[in-house]
């Protein structure tokens, strides 16, 4: 995580996840807020899944701030700005309450200290924790929190919601979620108490029909959008989608959104199907013109750092931190819909990744590829036997990879697409922006 504050703040002093399975320390922590009249009235909905997690919290956000409904949206990764991750009503927390909130957390974590030497709080909950203290201290009414990885054991199920998001699933994080796409499932559905609902994005059959299965032995409802949605009149401009969906039988007509591809229309239905179902229970006396109203507008002006955007416009250079090959693979397809011209693609990829299964779903859009290592996290390319029918250029470090495609592109003509980790689009974004990627620090 690049942080705007100094490297040796308690946050970057921190591992990523602690000391093993770590609820226990996330309870100590919010113990306070669990208790008080907000924590017992405040309503949580969960966002877990592999791929497009932000996206849909995001989105979920948005139509809540457009209803007028105070809340809370904690996301990640973050590409430029930590406050990205935490925000109220569409308000990111400002550098001076993150300060603040990171002082009262290392208090907790220094008396914890004295209790349980050795048992390490990770940088995902401390930042969970600072999340909750702000929309506690804001009194918001909804919480919209982005799940860190799997669901079972993740800090955010410290809040217990009645409805979840889950978006997808690919194979990630296989050593501590399962090697299966199945036990990834499971772990990131046990995020739902029994008696909650889980709207669920597009899986594939087989996996939909086991986790039915697994949801009613937990007692929890699942409600696949392909059931209770659908879209029509897709169209993608270069700046902008256009499409109608229907979510029980109710129209939302000439939606217009920055956000593009297939997948973010998934989404969209899947935002507006929960937040329908959410309303029902919570706020029954939304008409649903106004929910009409609320989803259109949301989604027509929300913008979300490092989700397909253009970053630059001479030449132009689109970002997006598409980061497994099934992620890699939709945004080949929205990007082969709006290209109309030729495309270096830059792309670097964290260690364990499988870089043939990423260049094999770009071929159809790149016409070169240039591969580099992030400083952080990267794997490097040099050694790697690779199968492509396009040129491919090899560039180490980032900063060289950058202004290297910058050159290609200007001289044939070309636009740029970064892409393959968080970490190679945000050490890019901050060279073109005139800083050094070296000084980000990433927990």
């Amino acid at each position: 995580m690049n942080l705007p504050v100094a490297a040796e703040s308690v946050i970057a002093s921190l591992s990523a996840y602690g000391s093993g399975i770590g609820l226990h320390r996330m309870h100590y922590l919010c113990r306070h807020l669990l208790h008080s009249d907000w924590g017992k009235r405040v309503k949580t909905i969960h966002v877990v899944g592999s791929n497009g997690k932000g996206s849909t919290a995001s989105m979920l956000a948005a139509m809540l701030g457009e209803l007028g409904i105070s809340h809370g949206l904690f996301i990640s990764p973050h590409v430029l700005d930590i406050r990205e991750r935490i925000s109220v009503n569409g308000q990111y927390v400002s550098l001076e309450e993150m300060q603040e909130l990171e002082a009262r957390f290392e208090a907790l974590r220094q008396l914890y200290a004295r209790q349980c030497p050795g048992d390490e709080f990770g940088a995902f909950e401390a930042l969970t924790y600072m999340a909750l203290q702000h929309f506690f201290e804001q009194q918001v009414e909804v919480l919209v929190l982005e799940a860190g990885i799997g669901g079972r054991y993740d800090a955010t199920r410290i809040m217990q919601g009645d409805f979840v998001a889950f978006t997808s699933i690919d194979l990630e994080h296989s050593a501590l979620l399962g090697p299966t796409e199945e036990l990834i499932a499971y772990d990131k559905m046990d995020i739902a108490p029994a008696g909650a609902t889980v709207v669920m994005g597009e899986l594939e059959p087989g996996l939909h029909s086991r986790l039915e299965v697994y949801a009613r032995l937990r007692q929890v409802q699942l409600l696949p959008i392909a059931s209770y949605t659908q879209a029509s009149g897709l169209h993608m401009e270069h700046d902008r989608m256009h499409f109608n969906f229907c979510v029980d039988a109710l129209e939302f007509e000439h939606i217009s959104t920055p956000m593009l591809g297939h997948k973010q229309q998934q989404n969209a239905r899947l935002a507006t199907l929960l937040l329908k179902r959410w309303l029902h229970t919570h706020h029954p006396e939304v008409p649903a013109s106004e929910l009409q109203r609320a989803c259109s507008a949301a989604l027509s002006k929300l913008h979300i750092q490092g989700r397909f955007q253009q970053i630059s416009c001479h030449p132009p250079i689109y970002a997006d931190v598409a980061h497994t090959p099934k992620a890699i693979r939709h945004l080949a397809e929205t990007f082969h819909q709006i290209k109309t011209g030729k495309t270096l693609v830059l792309m670097g990829v964290s260690g364990g990744k499988d870089v043939q299964a990423f260049i094999d779903e770009l071929l159809g859009i790149a016409d070169a590829l240039i591969l580099t290592r992030s400083w952080h996290r990267g794997k490097s390319l040099k050694a790697v036997p690779l199968d492509t029918t396009v040129p491919i250029l090899g560039y180490e470090p980032i900063e060289a990879a950058v202004d290297a495609a910058l050159q290609h592109a200007r001289e044939h003509n070309m636009c740029v697409l970064i892409t393959g980790s968080v970490f190679v689009v945000a050490e890019a974004w901050h060279y073109l922006n005139g800083q050094d990627p070296r000084k980000l620090h990433f927990l």
